[in-house]
């Protein structure tokens, strides 16, 4: 049940992502979400491979056709811009795939996909810091939320159990909360006329 919820929940995260390309709310680069997906093609044959919880599997697995979901609509509503971050998530991308051949160790390669995920994502919290209105909230909470009952249901002994669990509460809990500013204001206005 827990991990139908968690699935549920990651799907309707990336419901909301789709909506926001689809509407012209989010114009992500085409080459940024081809990255995106490819992390997270990396990330699940990792996840797979370390014989993680049910729960991790359907978040990752979810990750993996949101992302591919969130290319095919990118195709038409959204830009064609390869820059330094998509390089260098690139790089992180090959490094990663040739550690694992020649090393055999998929927490390396998931560790290595979660700091390319990351170094991905700094422009979506450089973007929301400046601007909170500029990225939907429920992408990110109900990512959040999935990932913290994911992390809930993981065996919390190994790191290779729960890292990527562990990891989408941090990132997306934040970002969930960096956006979240932009209701504060509304919760002045609404207190000082209430005064």
């Amino acid at each position: 049940m827990l991990t139908l919820l968690i699935g549920l929940l990651a799907g309707l995260s990336y419901s909301f992502g789709i909506s926001s390309i689809c509407r012209g709310k989010y114009q992500p680069s085409i080459y940024s979400r081809v990255v995106w997906l490819l992390i997270a093609v990396n990330c699940f044959i990792g996840v797979l491979a370390l014989n993680n919880s049910p729960g991790t599997l359907i978040l990752t697995g979810i990750s993996v056709i949101g992302s591919l979901v969130m290319l095919i609509s990118a195709l038409k509503y959204s830009v064609h811009i390869f820059g330094v971050t998509e390089i260098i998530c690139t790089i992180l991308l090959v490094i990663s795939i040739l550690l694992w051949i020649l090393l055999d160790s998929p927490l390396i390669n998931v560790i290595l996909g979660l700091t390319a995920h990351f170094i991905g994502g700094i422009p979506s919290i450089m973007r929301a810091i400046k601007k909170a209105d500029s990225e939907n909230i429920l992408f990110w909470f109900f990512f959040a939320v999935a990932s913290i009952l994911a992390l809930f249901q993981a065996d919390k002994t190994h790191v290779d159990k729960f890292i990527f669990s562990l990891y989408h509460v941090i990132f997306d809990g934040g970002m969930t909360l960096i956006v979240a500013r932009q209701y504060l204001k509304y919760i002045k206005i609404r207190f000082s006329k209430d005064v």
